[in-house]
Order: C-alpha cells, then structure tokens, then sequence
C-alpha cells in the first residue's frame, strides 16, 4: 500500500515541532514571568524525545523526509527551550540563594535566631 500523501510529515513529528515551538515560547520568552520556564523545561524534553524518535524512523525509512525536517525543528527548538528554561531557572535560584537575596530578605523579616 503507498503513502497517500508521500511529501506531509507525520502527526508524530508535527506534535514534537509544536511542542519545541511551545517549549521555546515558554523557556526562552517567558523569562518575565517566574514560573513559565518551569513549564518550558519538560515540555522541551518530551519535543526532544519525541522529534528523535520520529527521525530514527526517518533513517530507517519508515516515514518521509519531510516528517524528519519537522522531527529536526521539534529536537532543536526542544533544547533550546528547554536549555534556557534550565539557564533562566538557575539565575532565578542564584537570585534566591544569594547573600541579600530572597532568603536573607526573609530571615530579616522575621528574625533569625
């Protein structure tokens, strides 16, 4: 039986290109709300995961070339939202750690022993 429609990416590879797009919205762009990064994280992982396996039927040649070019733009904007997910949160938990950071704010408050 041939593919129908042998040019069209697969659902499989247009879900991990969505979820790297949203991963990257959430990662790189959300930055000016706290807790966005915290959903572009996982998000991009599972682009990630999902755009690779896509590819590796791709090589395999289970599916067209065109689902690996949307397989290959869900891994890259997967990691990318992810990685500044991790990069903004790690700045955030500095800012809270930090001497006269959050933390220090807040023993101030209320008193440390």
């Amino acid at each position: 039986m041939t593919d129908p429609a042998p040019n069209r990416p697969t659902t499989l590879a247009q879900v991990a290109a969505g979820l790297g797009a949203t991963s990257l919205f959430f990662g790189l762009f959300g930055c000016c709300c706290g807790v966005l990064p915290l959903i572009g994280v996982p998000v991009g992982i599972v682009a990630v995961v999902l755009g690779l396996l896509e590819h590796a039927k791709v090589r395999r040649g289970e599916v067209t070339s065109a689902s690996g070019m949307w397989a290959l733009i869900g891994v890259g904007t997967g990691a990318l939202g992810a990685l500044g997910g991790l990069i903004f949160l790690g700045i955030m938990g500095l800012g809270v750690v930090s001497e006269g950071g959050v933390i220090d704010k807040f023993k101030e408050g209320f008193g440390s022993p």
